[in-house]
């Protein structure tokens, strides 16, 4: 391999022949990245480009970046300025086709050092396609490298295939002898998901404390409150439902003493609260804690709220995504207000479903009566709510989409186990202990449930990676 050795025809960007080369494929809007050394501090050495065009030819990878010219493509005046690179396809090894199911597509290879090249040791090359065309840019080196290593002499290939200019409509390429044909199938450990075969994905969220900073029912109140200044405080709503709270914690612990903990008891547990959630909501409608109240109110009143750091721009990755489906599941009282506070951190609700409670709107004024239409009370709602959502997938899609859930508490504990991926927000001990309890292990597939698993997310920007490394983890 060598820095700064391609020789460019005059006039033009494209790499000058070796004797019996034929260049095959190139496609532009590539980023390029080598990174030699062995990760001592000192002696790692990284070079980058962070857009340019990949050429490969029946002997060679060829990268140029986008300010590269004839003149320029053979300057070493400054060492760590990439104007050209080049290397053999048999100094090419384990390579791979990675397409996440975030960011650009990828070929990765370990580069080893030609004789009188610039770099004297391995190097791990990446090339990155920002606009499409990795697959068969990877394709093509790969069967290169094969057929060299297997046959000592460079394939007889005579005609370039055209530049990638868009989509294909087939994944077509010329095949050896000039037929046109279907890319072969990549061997074993070759790391390529087909966009086809890339599972869908349904990936559901709470909201209240998962997307949010805090709790926003009482935020909510306060919205009613400003319109009816003679309504009782919300504090005192809050104190009924935490007497009856406490009254049924005591019952409950009493009746499980004796109890082994399990699956069961944990949704048994859940399920309990039934009463106590129904008998909050039906305490709140009974007072008109929400009356006159309109959509508008409750939708400006969510513009207000705080998301968690880097949650709006992650799940706007996730929504333009393809295949990946967007819902949220929440307890809370409004749908229009989960939206009023996707719209404000710049996520377009109307691309997400949303579950939740709501109120009782009069369809000739739009304003409420303050009855809160109970949907989802208990975590087993939850979990319909979600299985719902996955069948929808299903029959649009026509497959079983991978699950994704996000939650921060222990009412999202059985959506976060049923789910493939499970992401608990934030630190909370009921969620732990209970974990703990039934034996699951955070970080851990869970082999007995088909490699289900439970992250701790500190930070939403780290949940791409986490599905990523999951996913690629799982084959799928």
């Amino acid at each position: 391999m060598a820095l700064n050795a391609a020789m460019l025809e005059v006039g033009t960007r494209h790499p000058v022949p070796l004797p019996s080369e034929n260049f095959l494929y190139h496609c532009s809007g590539v980023k390029f990245e080598l990174k030699s050394g062995d990760g001592y501090p000192g002696d790692r050495i990284s070079y980058t480009s962070p857009s340019g065009t990949a050429f490969v030819s029946n002997q060679r990878i060829v990268f140029l970046p986008a300010t590269t010219t004839h003149e320029t493509s053979m300057d070493n005046g400054d060492p760590q300025t990439v104007n050209s690179f080049t290397i053999p396809h048999g100094n090419l090894q384990d390579q791979k086709f990675v397409q996440p199911l975030f960011g650009a597509n990828r070929f990765e290879a370990l580069a080893t050092p030609v004789a009188g090249g610039s770099i004297a040791g391995r190097a791990t090359l990446v090339l990155s396609f920002k606009e499409g065309g990795g697959f068969d840019f990877a394709n093509i080196a790969r069967k290169m490298s094969e057929r060299i290593r297997e046959t000592g002499d460079v394939p007889p290939y005579e005609e370039e295939l055209p530049g990638y200019d868009g989509p294909p409509a087939e994944p077509a390429m010329q095949a050896a002898g000039g037929a046109p044909g279907y890319p072969d199938e990549a061997p074993p450990g070759y790391e390529h998901h087909e966009p086809s075969r890339r599972p869908a994905m349904a990936l559901a969220l709470d909201f209240d404390q998962t997307l949010t900073t805090t709790d926003t029912l009482s935020a909510i109140a306060a919205i009613a409150k400003r319109k009816h200044a003679d309504s009782r405080e919300f504090s005192w709503f809050t104190k009924q439902y935490l007497a009856d709270y406490a009254a049924h914690e005591s019952r409950w612990a009493q009746l499980t003493a004796s109890r082994a903990v399990n699956r069961n008891l944990l949704n048994q547990y859940l399920e309990s609260f039934r009463p106590i959630e129904a008998a909050s909501l039906d305490r709140m409608s009974q007072h008109g804690l929400l009356a006159g109240l309109t959509r508008a109110d409750l939708y400006t009143g969510g513009r207000l709220v705080q998301l968690r750091p880097n949650a709006a721009d992650v799940v706007g990755q996730f929504l333009h995504t393809r295949g990946c489906h967007v819902c949220v599941v929440s307890v809370n009282w409004s749908a229009d207000f989960i939206r009023g506070a996707l719209d404000a951190s710049g996520v377009d609700s109307k691309l997400i479903r949303v579950y939740c409670n709501d109120l009782d709107f009069d369809t000739s004024t739009g304003v409420s009566s303050g009855k809160v239409r109970p949907r989802l009370v208990v975590a087993g709602d939850k979990v319909a709510a979600i299985a719902k959502f996955k069948n929808e997938i299903m029959q649009q899609c026509g497959g079983d989409p991978l699950l994704v859930y996000a939650g921060d508490s222990l009412t999202d504990l059985p959506a976060l186990l049923l789910a493939d991926i499970g992401l608990l927000v934030g630190q909370s001990s009921r969620v732990t202990r209970w974990c703990h309890q039934l034996g699951v292990e955070f970080g851990k597939p869970r082999t007995s449930e088909g490699n289900r698993i439970l992250y701790r997310l500190h930070d939403w920007a780290s949940a791409p990676r986490l599905i990523d490394q999951t996913v690629g983890r799982a084959h799928l």
